[in-house]
């Protein structure tokens, strides 16, 4: 038993305790609030296979990964290598995908240092920063000095570490998932989505008339998801003027994504034209 320096994140559900209020006078509204908190995290996913950069160094094959949740919020960390912080930026990613298609936001902080973590058990300075941090989040997509937004971001040390990996693949992935501004960097929260809308991309100038017709059909349904996630985000709980501004975060997100989507077809219409030459990399990046 011992501290380790590691990668620490603690991630917390957004206006959980007025939807518990909400829920718990409601007939079925258990369920809703387990549903809530799986969406924040389940064990299943802590056996995850973590299939990006095979090659990649690591120290233990499971990136010594560990999670631990208490009610809204999970504690996960994982060996202090560029490898681990990858798969805690990506368990991040998918905790909040999860809670947006269900309309929650979260936040959180993503700390390194000396920890103790099993699971059900954790204490530690990093820890402690993580925690400590979590309520003053700042990553804003807008000029502003506004806190408590809905990002889940990375401390000045991990942002370092994050800019000085020399792993090209395992830094090709954390700059997919991650989003800067205004000096700052935190996980996105649609970093899922960009990944199919420049995949979809890719395959739009495949010359494969089957795939191309497959590919707009997917990227149609992708549309339409993502105002399904809007429609989500309008309807998070709380009406408050700190609620408008959180939602405000996330639909500038959507907003990018959309016009993303919207710039995919538009290209697909100019490269299909009977007199174009052009391919969609001939037209600039998608993101």
């Amino acid at each position: 038993m011992q501290f380790e320096d590691r990668f620490v994140a603690f991630v917390d559900i957004l206006g959980f305790s007025e939807k518990v209020e909400e829920l718990e006078k409601r007939e079925g509204g258990l369920s809703q609030i387990e549903n809530m908190v799986s969406a924040l995290w389940s064990d299943d996913r802590d056996n995850f296979p973590f299939m990006l950069c095979p090659q990649s160094d690591r120290g233990a094959e499971d990136l010594s990964f560990v999670a631990t949740q208490i009610s809204d919020c999970v504690v996960l960390s994982a060996e202090a290598t560029p490898l681990g912080l990858l798969r805690l930026v990506d368990e991040c990613g998918r905790s909040i995908s999860n809670l947006l298609e269900i309309g929650l936001m979260a936040r959180g902080y993503i700390s390194k240092g000396l920890v103790y973590h099993e699971v059900g058990q954790f204490f530690g300075s990093a820890y402690q920063e993580a925690v400590k941090n979590e309520a003053k989040v700042k990553f804003s997509f807008h000029p502003s000095d506004v806190s408590k937004t809905p990002f889940v971001e990375l401390s000045e040390a991990v942002t370092e570490f994050y800019r000085a990996t020399t792993d090209m693949c395992v830094k090709r992935f954390l700059g997919e998932s991650l989003i800067e501004s205004g000096g700052l960097v935190a996980v996105d929260p649609f970093s899922r989505q960009k990944r199919l809308i420049s995949m979809h991309a890719s395959n739009l100038s495949s010359g494969d008339a089957d795939l191309e017709q497959k590919t707009l059909k997917h990227l149609s349904e992708l549309r339409v998801s993502l105002e399904a996630l809007r429609t989500q985000v309008d309807c998070a709980a709380g009406t408050s003027e700190r609620v408008q501004v959180k939602r405000r975060e996330y639909n500038t997100g959507l907003s990018k994504l959309q016009e993303q989507i919207e710039t995919v077809f538009e290209m697909y219409e100019l490269l299909s034209s009977p007199f174009s030459t052009l391919k969609i990399g001939d037209l600039g990046p998608t993101q």
